[in-house]
């Protein structure tokens, strides 16, 4: 099984500032795109490592926020996919950023009995998995 981990990080400053933050502690490039689900405009990383990616987005989700116990911070980062938490982790310690969630979780190895699964075609799984999980965390937050 491959072990990802997703990150979710706060901060106080905007969406500019913890992009410039970001490039320069991982050396990723943001593309702008809109969605009204993400509270608008958001930044998403392109050329990334591996199955990776980060978006920089507003704390806001379908008109509400997305993280309800940080009213204070207007920006929400979203590592996805990672198999390097660690790394990470320690180099975006010097930053604005602070993480206030860590979850791991398993994919099948390709080629094993579990990848018949209907997961959806090789190019869609990690994404699939990744919709799952934060489904499943939002499930879990509403509920507490």
């Amino acid at each position: 099984m491959a072990t990802f981990t997703d990150l979710v990080f706060v901060s106080e400053r905007d969406l500019q500032s913890v992009a410039s933050e970001l490039r320069l502690a991982l050396g990723v490039t943001f593309e702008r795109r809109e969605s009204w689900y993400r509270g608008g405009d958001y930044l998403l990383s392109s050329g990334g490592f591996g199955e990776e990616t980060t978006s920089v987005q507003r704390n806001a989700e379908m008109d509400e926020l997305a993280e309800p116990d940080y009213p204070h911070a207007p920006t929400l980062v979203q590592v996805e996919g990672t198999r390097r938490p660690e790394e990470l982790e320690h180099r975006l310690g010097p930053t604005s950023l602070t993480l206030i969630r860590r979850s791991t979780w398993e994919e099948p190895d390709r080629g094993s009995a579990q990848d018949s699964e209907p997961w959806g075609s090789e190019p869609e799984r990690p994404a699939m998995m990744r919709l799952i999980h934060a489904a499943a965390h939002r499930l879990r937050r509403r509920d507490q």
